[in-house]
């Protein structure tokens, strides 16, 4: 028998009715039946939500919580009717782990950027790589292929070898500064002479995305988005003053800015996890998964109900690790799950607000490309910008092999075949808001301080910093919640 059979149990021995909003609201927020002053409602004879919304305003009052209440008509947003899609959402097929499944994958990625690709004038008149030799115009020519690998001759240049579905064939790019963008697995053009059995590249065209025609994309309505990502709820070093900081800022509606925020992301890595990484458990302060998540519904439950919540997983939270990730299981988040506000959306995941679309997708593969790129190692990872920027430029989130996990599929969902008009990331732990192409590159901060384990893997925490976009006039604010002592 749960809590609230028992307390609906003993008013009815007393004589006391209980209305099904009052029901609903004590499984919600966790009323005990010694909170319940029974013979205060001896008079009226029924308990309402109402009276036990005082009672929870007066237990938070004792215990030196912030009382917030979810709904408020003063905010300017709770005026606004929600508009939003959420599209792109991945469902796990199951199919087998084999080379025949993970064939039709590179396959599906390769048509596709190779369809990207072909939008480009330079590459309008692409030939196959077994048609090469065989090729009668005169001139320059150009072919799309997946780089294979990357060779360094005798003399100091990098060749590269590049496939398409018909054939191999070594390149020469005789622009070596644009060598140092190359990876693996990667799709592109190649325009050049063919000779002797190899390609003589003048120029590499990557797929990227296209630069903005006229204005970018703006919504009509005042209102706002906020991005954050990396809670690490039940972390040691999960940082309290921040959430606190946080809520009390979105509940305020005599902030100008939070008064118009309608839409919150959440970009992955909602808990800290348990065995995520070896000896774990000496970091942690909760170490059971589901109390983990306990404190993130807790959260939420803070948050204004005409907020609307995307949150999608990232490597640290209960689902598999292989991209894409599923939604979070409703069983993780059974206070929640049927709030309308709250939506559980894959990694990645695009969600479009009010005209403006977003592409989710929490990071994890970035750590691994910033160290592959040469070009852009330099600025690493405390400078997430530009591994955003390369990604777009490689038109697929984990375009190197083995920068993540992918899942088996007969379709490729990391290309990024549609064009955001904001990327929103996080994994990284450091913070970043920039405009490549009209597209607001959003790398979230966190919740949490520096760890040992983020010593390890070379991540910088750079906490408390939570980005605010106007959709309106896409201009962004970045607010501070965290204050270094040190």
């Amino acid at each position: 028998m749960d809590v609230a059979q028992k307390i609906v149990i003993s008013l009815m021995e007393k004589g006391i009715l209980i209305e099904p909003s009052a029901l609903d609201f004590i499984k919600k927020h966790g009323v005990k039946l010694e909170d319940i002053d029974i013979n205060d409602l001896a008079k009226s004879g029924f308990l309402t939500k109402k009276h036990l919304e005082s009672i929870i305003k007066k237990r938070n009052k004792e215990k030196n919580e912030v009382v917030v209440i979810r709904k408020s008509k003063k905010h300017l947003s709770a005026d606004y009717e929600s508009n939003f899609e959420i599209k792109n959402n991945f469902v796990n097929k199951d199919l087998p782990k084999n080379t025949e499944t993970m064939a039709k994958l590179f396959n599906d990625r390769y048509e596709k950027i190779k369809n990207i690709l072909l939008q480009r004038v330079e590459l309008k008149n692409s030939i196959s790589i077994n048609k090469l030799e065989n090729n009668k115009v005169n001139g320059e020519i150009s072919i799309i292929g997946m780089v294979y690998n990357k060779i360094k001759s005798k003399n100091g240049n990098i060749l590269l070898e590049v496939e398409d579905p018909t054939g191999k064939i070594t390149v020469f790019v005789k622009d070596q500064k644009n060598i140092d963008y190359l990876i693996t697995d990667e799709v592109i053009g190649l325009r050049g002479t063919y000779s002797n059995g190899m390609f003589f590249a003048e120029k590499i065209i990557f797929p990227d995305v296209p630069m903005p025609i006229g204005n970018i994309k703006q919504a009509s309505d005042p209102l706002c988005a906020v991005f954050i990502s990396d809670l690490h709820f039940g972390s040691k070093d999960f940082i309290s003053d921040v959430e606190k900081k946080f809520i009390k800022w979105i509940n305020d509606a005599e902030d100008k800015l939070a008064s118009r925020v309608k839409y919150l992301f959440i970009a992955g890595d909602i808990v800290d996890g348990v065995g995520i990484y070896p000896e774990q458990e000496n970091d942690l302060t909760v170490k059971d998964i589901y109390r983990q998540y306990e404190l993130f519904e807790k959260f939420i439950e803070k948050i204004p109900e005409f907020i609307e919540i995307f949150v999608c997983p990232g490597n640290h939270d209960a689902v598999t690790l292989a991209e894409p990730q599923p939604p979070l299981s409703r069983d993780l988040v059974p206070n929640i799950k049927d709030f309308k506000n709250v939506h559980l959306v894959t990694n990645p995941a695009y969600v479009t607000v009010h005209g403006i679309k977003v592409l989710m997708y929490h990071g994890y593969s970035f750590t691994n490309l910033t160290d592959a790129i040469l070009a852009i190692r330099k600025y690493g990872v405390k400078n997430p910008q530009y591994v955003m920027m390369e990604v777009l430029k490689k038109r697929h989130l984990a375009p190197l092999y083995g920068a993540t996990i992918q899942t088996p599929d007969e379709k490729d969902h990391l290309v990024i075949d549609d064009v955001p008009d904001i990327f929103h990331t996080g994994d990284l732990h450091s913070h970043a808001v920039a405009n490549y192409k009209g597209i607001t590159l959003i790398s979230s901060s966190t919740f949490q301080g520096q760890t040992s384990f983020m010593d390890r893997v070379g991540h910088i925490a750079d906490p408390g910093k939570v980005t605010v976009v106007d959709l309106k006039s896409r201009e962004w604010e970045v607010l501070q919640f965290y204050k270094n002592n040190n």
